[in-house]
């Protein structure tokens, strides 16, 4: 019984842990949130800079007869939308941050990292499952379980053992009152074959539980493990440095008049597209890993 007990709370105890890595979980996927905005507003502060130099730009050339309306007014507007991208930036943030803030108590709190947490690299599958099912704590507590289930059976299979009883009495039944030892005993030769049925019933039930769940356990980690391998191939077609070194020329070649403004747009357009998709694709290349290790947390 005592070692049956012990199981039982080593159980609740891994539960406790598996609850609280849940919300660890939680916090973390909010702060990659966080870092994948505060990547976004670093490039649309670099938009921002861009229009509003192209407004003055134009705006001089327009009184020197060097450009028109529609073109001025064609910066004006990609201002206008830099902005509205702006306001929508900081609404996420502020509802993201304020989610953090609930979950840490309402503490103050700051967040303006713009770089991701360096992550493990994952070179083999067959060590990544051992690794994860070994510290998975869902499988620890559901083994545990089945551990306290099978001791179930081993105590109520002592209920079959006869129960002896000894103590001392007065038996005042007859006319002449005695004093003495009592001595007795039990044979339960059916009040406990119930019971014992019950509990093999429930540590094979135990058993197969934590085996189906190990299975799912293993399925979904290989969707992980796909998942992550196609996006790093799709992280790793993206030249970051490249992409804003072309941003820098195609501005260069629009005020040396080597590039229309419509071509500019056009270009520059298509150039900031791909920057917030790989910073989408590096986010969602974060949380799978952060799902494959959410354990360790």
């Amino acid at each position: 019984r005592n070692r049956q007990a012990t199981l039982e709370n080593e159980a609740i105890d891994i539960q406790q842990q598996a609850v609280r890595r849940d919300i660890l979980l939680q916090a973390k996927l909010l702060c990659l949130d966080l870092i994948q905005l505060n990547q976004e507003k670093e490039l649309i502060q670099i938009r921002m800079k861009n229009a509003n130099d192209l407004q003055a730009m134009y705006e001089k050339r327009l009184q020197t007869g060097d450009a028109n309306a529609l073109e001025v007014n064609k910066v004006k507007m990609e201002r206008m939308n830099v902005q509205t991208e702006v306001a929508q930036n900081n609404a996420a943030h502020r509802t993201a941050l304020q989610t953090l803030l609930a979950m840490n108590g309402n503490l103050p709190l700051e967040f303006s990292a713009t770089a991701y947490p360096q992550v493990k690299d994952i070179n083999d599958y067959n060590t990544l499952r051992d690794e994860v099912i070994a510290s998975d704590l869902d499988l620890q507590a559901m083994g545990y379980v089945a551990r306290a289930a099978e001791k179930q059976v081993s105590v109520d299979k002592q209920n079959w053992l006869p129960k002896l009883q000894a103590g001392f009495r007065r038996n005042t039944d007859s006319e002449m009152s005695m004093n003495g030892f009592v001595i007795g005993g039990s044979i339960p030769l059916f009040s406990n074959r119930k019971k014992v049925q019950i509990a093999k019933a429930q540590a094979i039930s135990a058993q197969l539980l934590k085996e189906d769940a190990q299975l799912e356990k293993e399925n979904e980690l290989m969707a992980l493990y796909n998942e992550m391998k196609q996006l790093k191939q799709a992280l790793d077609t993206y030249d970051v440095p490249l992409m804003h070194r072309s941003l820098a020329l195609l501005k260069q070649a629009l005020e040396e008049g080597q590039l229309s403004l419509i071509e500019y747009f056009v270009e520059a357009e298509g150039i900031y597209k791909n920057l917030q998709a790989r910073m989408q694709l590096e986010n969602q290349y974060q949380k799978v890993m952060a799902n494959i290790y959410k354990n360790e947390l």
